[in-house]
């Protein structure tokens, strides 16, 4: 047996006096506006990889204040999890406005858009919730729901190649526009 009063005085627990603990339960599939509130990068159980780990904290709406876990590998012996977590890193940055990722501390309150899914319950888990894509928060197509990213617009638009100096000289010539001299101001006398 145990006494609470011995614990928290003559009143024993008032369980009015703290919030119950919120469900935990996977939050339906869909985009959700969320922030960044901590990246690390963790070793792997197996010890042969790393990953980013991030908690995010759902904005405002019906879920508001909820937090969704997410891990991206950064490094593992299997190639094809690699590349994965490359372009789930890539959309990341790109969601959040970063042109390079160097810290983690550069991901830090960042706000983008995330695409929650539900994963199914496995044994003793119950279902629990992942993020499959990032877009920044005001809606752009980052290239991971179906449009092309910025990288690979850049590879399809053909590059223009250097005129040589003689007729860059000449087009410059051409598009010279002669400018009346200034003007007085009219403080100026």
């Amino acid at each position: 047996m145990g006494d609470f009063n011995s614990v928290f005085g003559n009143t024993g627990f008032d369980t009015n006096s703290v919030e119950p603990s919120a469900s935990y339960d996977a939050i339906p599939a869909g985009w959700y506006t969320a922030q960044i509130d901590s990246a690390e990068i963790c070793k792997t159980k197996a010890g042969t990889g790393q990953y980013l780990k991030m908690k995010f904290t759902v904005l405002g709406g019906d879920f508001g204040n909820r937090v969704v876990f997410e891990n991206i590998n950064l490094s593992n012996p299997n190639a094809t999890a690699v590349e994965i977590g490359m372009r789930a890193l890539a959309g990341l940055g790109q969601a959040c406005g970063l042109m390079a990722i160097g810290d983690t501390t550069d991901l830090l309150s960042k706000m983008c858009q995330i695409r929650v899914k539900i994963e199914a319950a496995k044994g003793e888990h119950e279902a629990s919730n992942s993020v499959s894509a990032y877009k920044p928060v005001d809606g752009a197509d980052t290239g991971k729901a179906g449009g092309a990213s910025a990288a690979a617009q850049a590879k399809q638009t053909p590059i223009a190649e250097p005129k040589p100096l003689a007729a860059q000289d000449a087009q410059a010539a051409q598009q010279t526009t002669v400018v009346d001299a200034p003007k007085k101001m009219p403080w100026e006398k």
